[in-house]
């Protein structure tokens, strides 16, 4: 509460193993078949002059490596840039079980390449969305002795967008997190997470397409370094979609691992 401004960088890797299909199947990734995803992200958090509200900015640089039996790729490029706010409606502080209580909105903007516009092989280059997304949600936290427990409701809303002379539109998505973090003396803060999306069925031309629909369930663990004056910070986190039938439709599973480092002022 007492920092105005954040900023940091955090660099991710994963391997996908597989994923599931329009039944919610899971199936191994095939022989001969490699993909993995790198990200590069730079982020910045605002705190207005109105303590109750903060801005933010998420800038994503992605490269994929792709391969198939007799040919492989490697590209990427800028990924679809965020914006965001969140408005503390309710401090958790006011009664000692009520949690605090933010809404939360967003806009994704699509300044990443679209998969029809990839032009390297395996489509390696297709680094976004090619739509404009809107997020809104809530967020509910309660701060218990050394724990801090979260929980994040979000609904995205895609724009409709045109791939030739198709008119597609992705349908509206839900995510769902919980989190709980014990935060040690010296700041050190140690959690874990379980994390749940859907996204029903995508429309063509203004009609539904049947088996389309889309989520996925994660499970994550993540930690947090304070070192110096406590300004600068390391952070970690390491999460996975369980490669089990009907956790997931029409996803990718992986693992990922994450690292960055931040700077509060």
């Amino acid at each position: 509460m007492h920092e105005w401004l954040v900023t940091g960088a955090q660099a991710s890797v994963r391997p996908n193993m597989g994923s599931w299909n329009a039944h919610g199947q899971y199936v191994g990734r095939p022989i001969g078949a490699t993909e993995s995803d790198v990200s590069l992200d730079l982020y910045a958090g605002v705190r207005t002059p109105w303590k109750r509200l903060q801005v933010a900015a998420f800038v994503p640089l992605v490269l994929a490596a792709r391969g198939v039996p007799g040919t492989s790729a490697v590209g990427g490029g800028f990924g679809d840039m965020n914006f965001s706010a969140r408005l503390d409606v309710w401090d958790s502080e006011r009664h000692p079980w009520i949690p605090g209580l933010a809404m939360l909105a967003g806009i994704t903007v699509p300044t990443g390449t679209a998969p029809e516009s990839a032009s390297r092989p395996l489509a390696v280059d297709a680094t976004g969305t090619g739509s404009v997304r809107g997020i809104a949600g809530v967020a509910f936290e309660k701060p218990l002795g050394a724990w801090l427990f979260d929980v994040i409701a979000l609904t995205t809303l895609s724009a409709p967008r045109s791939v030739g002379t198709i008119s597609t539109t992705r349908a509206p998505g839900l995510a769902l997190t919980g989190a709980a973090t014990y935060v040690f003396e010296g700041g050190d803060a140690l959690g874990t997470s379980i994390a749940y999306q859907v996204e029903w069925d995508a429309l063509i031309d203004g009609m539904s397409v049947k088996d389309s629909s889309r989520r996925v369930f994660r499970l994550g663990v993540y930690a947090l370094h304070p070192f110096g004056s406590g300004a600068w910070r390391m952070l970690g986190s390491l999460t996975l979609e369980p490669p089990i039938s009907e956790l997931g439709q029409n996803e990718l599973s992986g693992v990922t691992l994450l690292i960055g480092a931040q700077r509060g002022f």
